[in-house]
């Protein structure tokens, strides 16, 4: 199990585990099998509980708060050999004798030391600080150490009394808006099932259809991470590089897109009762990140039968029929095009007026999209560039960017497009980036 949180340490994940099970074969033939695990909520709980429950050798982690769930042995990465296969081991028994803490008062030592609830950056107050400007940091984890004992608290299941919290907030922080941040970072630490973190996520849902709706989506396809995250949250974030917003030769991707995105939206969001909007976090320029922006779906104009229905697809033909609306064109004419282009044929088909793009570099786009499959990655490296201009990056960038929309509505309308040919493009898409 791998400890990643972006999409760039999703890569490390796979080269890490590739590199390993290069290393295991030096001493044993073995087979890796590996998959990637998506979670709704901050994903050190989820990876902590799902190694106790499936009694998993270890984690692979570089966040040392680690030892304090009731999980797995931890290995660090940050010192890792894998020539050598050796590791350096958290050690939770070692910690709490050192510290001379109990078991459960080891979520509230984290969360006085600072972790991602309580950052000592984020924090001014004077009484904070006599903590963390001293430069031993051994000696200051032990004071700190030291203050949790001579409260002696009472814990109960794993959690502290609320008037414990509020005292803590008081005289440690000697802010008492704190013992909120405190709670959260307490409960951080506290494993729970799997069902009961998305009914927690769901606490604010009443409509019963939808509730089951999402309920069934997550139990079944889990791995649709930016499905949830829409149906759950209302909310869409994706990180846009490689862009020029100085130029004004290839227009920005996020701005580009926000149609077909409305019209994704309006696929997911049909059933959904009450008022329908999707905050998204998206860059389209040096100050975008300040505030999100609200957009309002925008619904399919042909029979939608549900979600549940176009996921497992259950009726072909009205997932065609969406297909056809989404990028206004005919559903009998997408049937019988070929399935291995259709991909990049309804980017290239979506971005014809909206760039203008010379005649040369379509042909170049596509012929990359037909002969891009045949290489394998030692291949493409070896291609030799006499100059890397701007332009042909940027252009590919505004490209890729289309392919993952297209490939978000090709995952709801499932069955359509082979697996294995939606990996492909999905690949593609990942490793440009």
């Amino acid at each position: 199990m791998y400890d990643y949180k972006t999409t760039w340490a999703s890569l490390i994940t796979h080269i890490l585990l590739y590199e390993l099970h290069s290393s295991l074969n030096n001493y044993q033939q073995v087979t890796v099998i590996y998959y990637v695990k998506i979670t709704l909520n901050e994903c050190d709980r989820e990876l902590a509980l799902f190694g106790r429950e499936n009694n998993c050798m270890g984690i692979l982690a570089t966040d040392t708060d680690f030892i304090i769930y009731d999980t797995v042995k931890i290995y660090s990465t940050k010192n890792m050999n894998l020539s050598e296969m050796s590791f350096y081991v958290y050690d939770k028994n070692k910690v709490q004798e050192k510290l001379m803490l109990k078991s459960s008062e080891l979520p509230l030592f984290a969360s006085l030391v600072g972790n991602d609830y309580t950052n000592s950056t984020d924090l001014n107050n004077n009484s904070y600080k006599k903590w963390f400007n001293q430069n031993d940091t051994v000696k200051r984890f032990c004071g700190i150490a030291d203050y949790i004992r001579r409260l002696n608290l009472k814990i109960h299941n794993g959690r502290l009394f609320k008037n414990d919290i509020t005292k803590i907030s008081r005289d440690f922080f000697r802010e008492e808006k704190m013992a909120m941040i405190l709670q959260e970072s307490l409960n951080f630490y506290h494993l729970r099932s799997e069902g009961n973190g998305l009914d927690s996520i769901m606490s604010g849902i009443s409509d019963y259809k939808w509730r089951s709706i999402i309920k069934m989506l997550y139990k079944e396809f889990s791995c649709y991470s930016n499905y949830l995250d829409i149906l759950i949250r209302h909310c869409y974030q994706d990180c846009i590089s490689l862009q020029d917003f100085t130029l004004s030769d290839i227009p920005v991707a996020a701005k580009v897109l926000k149609p077909l995105r409305e019209r994704w939206y309006g696929i997911l969001l049909y059933e959904k009762p009450g008022l329908k909007k999707v905050t998204e976090w998206l860059i389209d320029g040096y100050e975008s990140l300040a505030k999100p922006k609200e957009v309002s779906p925008q619904f399919p104009k042909v029979h939608h039968p549900g979600l549940i229905s176009l996921i497992r697809g259950h009726n072909k033909e009205a997932n065609w029929n969406l297909l056809g609306d989404t990028f206004n064109l005919n559903p009998g004419y997408l049937k019988n095009f070929p399935l291995d282009l259709l991909i990049p044929a309804l980017s290239f088909r979506y971005l014809k007026d909206k760039v203008i793009i010379h005649k040369w570099e379509v042909n170049a786009l596509i012929l990359s999209a037909i002969l891009v499959r045949y290489f394998n990655a030692r291949q493409l490296r070896s291609i030799k560039l006499d100059q890397v201009k701007s332009r042909p990056i940027r252009l590919y960038n505004l490209v890729t960017c289309s392919f993952e929309v297209v490939l978000q509505i090709s995952q709801v309308l499932a069955h359509l497009i082979p697996d294995e040919l939606v990996s492909f493009y999905a690949i593609i898409n990942f490793t440009y980036w």
